[in-house]
């Protein structure tokens, strides 16, 4: 379980931003190389996760299929590993349930409501619970992600640049026609480290790193905002 915060910031200062985190007391080092994130998000036609996200509700949870790419597209193909995770927040704390799997060339080639009933049927019994009861793919997000890792604390820092929003309803993942997406100007920057740190729990990142804005941030609430406006 881990504390996930949370800031947005100007993309013109995206080099800056950068040599402040690595120059900064808590020593960040690049982790891995840059990659493309694809998220696929369930909901129901209420679109209940997002109105949860939107009233604060203290604890809530929400679902998505993610799968990663070396360009900025949203197309994969049939080697392509995908992850199921169910995120559940309780006040800040976060934890996470993982789940790994193939999807079959019948449900890439069009991203409908078998996609659920899909994953209903190879999902354990501990993911189960967090897709009944959704009955849609709501939207799909795709970014540029960046990863940086302290080397004195149980500490990760992820820059996301990059972000377009889409509808999946429909969607040919094996096709590499474009789909129509919107964009951000912004990018975002989490901090992200065990609930139970104190070390690092009372730090203000905001006073160490110059030119980010604290932000409740939710790429999922943006993205319904911007296409079910």
């Amino acid at each position: 379980m881990r504390i996930e915060k949370k800031y947005t910031f100007d993309l013109n200062k995206y080099n800056i931003l950068v040599d402040q985190i690595i120059n900064s007391k808590f020593l960040f080092i690049k982790k891995y190389k840059k990659r493309i994130v694809n998220s696929i998000y369930l909901d129901n036609e209420f679109l209940q996760n997002y109105s949860d996200n939107l009233s604060g509700i203290s604890k809530r949870s929400k679902v998505r299929l993610r799968y990663y790419n070396e360009d900025l597209e949203i197309k994969t193909n049939l080697n392509n590993k995908f992850n199921l995770e169910a995120k559940v927040k309780n006040n800040q704390v976060v934890n996470k349930k993982i789940y790994p799997l193939n999807l079959p060339s019948n449900i890439l080639k069009k991203i409908d409501n078998r996609l659920i009933i899909y994953l209903l049927k190879k999902v354990p019994v501990t993911i189960k619970p967090f897709i009944l009861g959704q009955t849609l793919s709501t939207i799909g997000i795709t970014y540029k992600r960046e990863y940086f890792e302290s080397k004195i604390f149980n500490l990760r820092c992820t820059i996301d640049t990059n972000l377009k929003f889409w509808k999946p309803l429909n969607v040919n993942l094996l096709n590499k026609k474009r789909v129509f997406s919107y964009n951000t100007e912004y990018g975002v920057l989490e901090m992200k480290f065990p609930h139970n740190d104190k070390r690092i729990s009372n730090e203000k990142f905001n006073d160490l790193i110059n030119y980010i804005t604290p932000s409740r941030h939710s790429k999922y609430s943006v993205g319904c905002n911007l296409i079910y406006k």
